[in-house]
């Protein structure tokens, strides 16, 4: 398996000589969410409902995180827009090393290829007798944006016959040094990709033929064999990508049939925000002026068919979720595109402005639409939404990690990473959120010193804040960073530029989340020899600043009384908290399990937010609910 690394990295001799890093990720933190539990009880409850007519066509767009259940019978793969590169449409079904749980596969063992992930159909009436004209087709990819897989490693295709009750493999893609052999069952082809580092995506059509088929009761399924290298067991990482888009099984086709009449979006809406995914909201009602954002908004589309196809109208909606205001609605010109043409028109947004309100957050919707004139366009693809989020914090990434990030070798014992933010107005800050992967036998478990610098002319200065006793910590839920808190002594108030990050204690990696997605490198530094050095590589940590108002002391603080009510007490899924005092607005809220263990943290934990407690074990755990000035316990029961 191929590691990622800034620099040439042999793995054995990484650790001679003290660098930056970037390699795989362990688990999956998407698919470890407990919501991949529930998506398995949906798949074995509707095991057994009608069978699927013709045409069968997903291109992954209308499903996140795991395969349709309508369509599909397992939840393996992670269904995504961060690993493809050009894929046809948005959404892609990525076959790697991890399992439905977003942990390595248990099966695996260094160096031999052993099967991974599973995607399979659910029945299908393909009751056609001696039809000559259905066919499967898809598109694949080899790598993409992640990890190439190995030599020899395999994605295949295979088919289920009701008669013989068999599956038989009707097509397989090997990977080898530099090309991919396709194997048919009566022929073999070898193609090189244009750049192996950015495989492109290929297309396949396979015949379904003959009464063995051509049954009621008809299955296809794809699947993955990977190889880990076994040469250092506790860097064993997720690896050898796959991606495959706009599975597509029909009758009335033929062998040359790899034509789509369809226009869509190829790369989903960014952020609006010119230097940051995210900012406090506070921090923006401050001074909406003073927040940069962006003049235009680039957008992505295609056109997969063979001739010149109409769009009628497209358009930006704008949609404040908390319904403070109205959606408003922002036209573009629309023209017609060429066939196999690719449009990236900018729209103009510049006079945009997120309206302001007194909550402690704000979430909008921005949807991009196109709307086209053809009756067979399919529509799922034609629209991608992004939800531009305000909280108390500063964010440069998505929160989604692809990589892993750490600075390991000889003489790294003290060597410090810093992250560079600059705010947008003097605050206290209370916080560092940061997203640690987990990795095999916890090998990352190692102490590290919180630490916060001023600015030095644009590199980390003098140290303000040091933290010691720290190490990685995990949590259980959806893409949940960790929350090391600031002590409140400190008064740590922060203007301007100034860095957060950590010294290490030891030569380790501490494995921090990295996101490729987003671009955030002239922020990171490091160092190992007494000087700063910048990234060199396309990223951004998963680490955030999170700020807090200054405590008021010049004022009465408002008691926080026992009358706060947790339902429903007992629970299954969900509790809520809410604040009976109207003085309070929000909490900071721990709840621990009855050994100590904490298993939900919030700084600013609002009246009425939901605290998911499905994964959880059934028993008795208490909540530690803090304001300014006054901590009360409550007991919940999960049954």
């Amino acid at each position: 398996m191929r590691q990622f690394f800034l620099v040439l990295f042999l793995i054995i001799s990484s650790f001679a000589k003290g660098q930056e890093v970037f390699f795989d990720l362990q688990t999956n933190a998407i698919l470890q969410n407990a919501s991949v539990n529930k998506h398995a009880k949906t798949v074995s409850q509707t095991a057994k409902t009608n069978l699927l007519q013709l045409p069968f066509l997903d291109d992954f767009s209308f499903s996140k995180n795991f395969p349709i259940a309508t369509l599909w019978g397992d939840s393996s793969v992670f269904i995504n827009n961060s690993y493809g590169i050009n894929a046809p449409s948005i959404g892609i079904a990525t076959f790697d090393a991890i399992d439905k749980k977003g942990k390595l596969h248990a099966n695996l063992i260094p160096n031999v290829a052993r099967l991974a992930d599973v995607l399979t159909s659910k029945a299908i009436n393909l009751y056609y007798p001696n039809d000559m004209s259905v066919f499967l087709s898809f598109y694949y990819q080899p790598q993409g944006e992640a990890d190439a897989p190995e030599n020899t490693d395999t994605l295949i295709v295979e088919f289920y016959s009701p008669v013989t009750n068999q599956w038989k493999a009707v097509w397989k893609a090997v990977f080898l040094a530099n090309s991919v052999k396709e194997i048919f069952p009566s022929s073999e082809k070898i193609w090189k990709p244009q750049n192996t580092a950015n495989t492109s995506f290929k297309h396949v059509i396979l015949p379904v033929l003959g009464s063995n088929y051509l049954q009621e009761g008809f299955q296809f399924r794809f699947k993955n064999y990977v190889s880990i290298n076994g040469l250092i067991p506790s860097k064993i990482g997720n690896g050898d990508f796959w991606n495959i888009d706009y599975v597509y099984l029909n009758k009335g086709r033929n062998e040359n049939d790899s034509v789509r009449t369809d226009v869509a979006f190829v790369k989903p809406t960014q952020s609006l925000l010119a230097n940051y995914e995210s900012i406090p909201w506070r921090h923006y009602v401050n001074n909406p002026q003073a927040v940069k954002m962006n003049e235009f908004m680039t957008i992505n589309y295609r056109n997969n068919d063979n001739r010149t196809r109409t769009i009628d109208s497209l358009y930006i909606t704008f949609k404040d979720t908390l319904k403070h205001t109205n959606a408003s609605k922002l036209e573009a010109s629309a023209s017609n595109i060429g066939a196999y043409v690719e449009m990236n028109p900018e729209l103009p947004i510049g006079g945009y402005s997120f309206p302001v309100h007194s909550d402690t957050k704000a979430v909008f919707e921005i949807q991009v639409k196109l709307v086209t004139s053809s009756s067979f366009d399919p529509i799922s693809n034609n629209k991608t939404a992004y939800y531009q989020q305000f909280y108390n914090y500063y964010a440069y990434d998505d929160g989604v990690p692809e990589l892993g990030y750490g600075i390991s070798g000889s003489g790294t014992k003290n060597a410090m990473v810093a992250y560079q933010f600059t705010s947008y107005m003097a605050d206290t800050l209370r916080s560092v959120q940061m997203y640690f992967n987990q990795t095999y036998n916890n090998e990352s478990q190692k102490y590290f010193e919180l630490t916060i610098w001023n600015d030095n002319n644009g590199i980390p200065g003098t140290i303000i804040y040091r933290q010691q006793g720290i190490k990685p910590e995990y949590q259980s839920d959806l893409n949940q960073f960790y929350t090391y808190s600031i002590a409140d002594t400190s008064n740590l108030v922060l203007s301007g530029t100034y860095y957060i990050g950590w010294i290490q204690t030891a030569e380790a990696l501490l494995n921090i989340g990295y996101d490729i997605s987003r671009d955030a490198q002239s922020k990171i530094f490091y160092n190992i020899d007494g000087n700063w050095q910048g990234s060199a590589r396309k990223g951004a940590l998963l680490m955030r600043p999170v700020f807090r108002k200054e405590l008021l002391t010049n004022i009465n603080t408002p008691k926080f009384e026992d009358n706060t009510v947790v339902y429903p007490n007992p629970a299954s899924d969900y509790v809520k908290l809410k604040f009976d005092n109207q003085d309070v607005h929000e909490a900071q809220v721990q709840m621990l399990d009855i050994t100590g263990k904490e298993v939900f943290f919030s700084t600013n934990y609002q009246s009425d937010e939901l605290i998911s407690i499905a994964h959880l074990q059934k028993g008795i755990y208490i909540l530690k609910i803090k304001t300014q000035n006054q901590t009360i316990t409550k007991k919940i029961i999960k049954n």
